[in-house]
């Protein structure tokens, strides 16, 4: 009768112990898939950080093209705009000759016509 006491005692024992080995096991499995998850996703976060990092390399990279274009684009502005003075003062200076030579041409034909 004793025996048949302590059978289903050892019985329950076991099956307590069992239970828990399973808790554990399923415990281990639990955190080594969220281990697993974890290091996806840190695989992935370190992916997205890596295209942020190229896309914003390749931004500045355009902003600075963009900026050396525009600089050559006022130098040549720059330069048309001094050819254009240039071209003018030039017109401007024979303009100016060509009424002298016209005055000067008038004040000879007044002498003349004056004697």
């Amino acid at each position: 009768e004793k025996k048949a006491q302590a059978d289903p005692a050892a019985a329950e024992k076991k099956a307590a112990a069992d239970a828990e080995k399973a808790a554990k096991a399923e415990a281990a499995a639990k955190a080594k898939a969220e281990k697993e998850a974890a290091a996806g996703a840190s695989a992935e976060e370190k992916a997205a950080a890596a295209a942020a990092k190229a896309e914003a390399k390749a931004q500045a990279e355009a902003a600075a093209a963009e900026k050396k274009a525009q600089a050559a684009a006022e130098k040549e502005a720059a330069a048309k705009a001094k050819e254009e003075a240039k071209a003018q003062a030039n017109a401007a200076a024979a303009e100016a000759k060509a009424q002298a030579a016209a005055e000067k041409e008038a004040a000879a034909k007044a002498k003349e016509e004056a004697k």
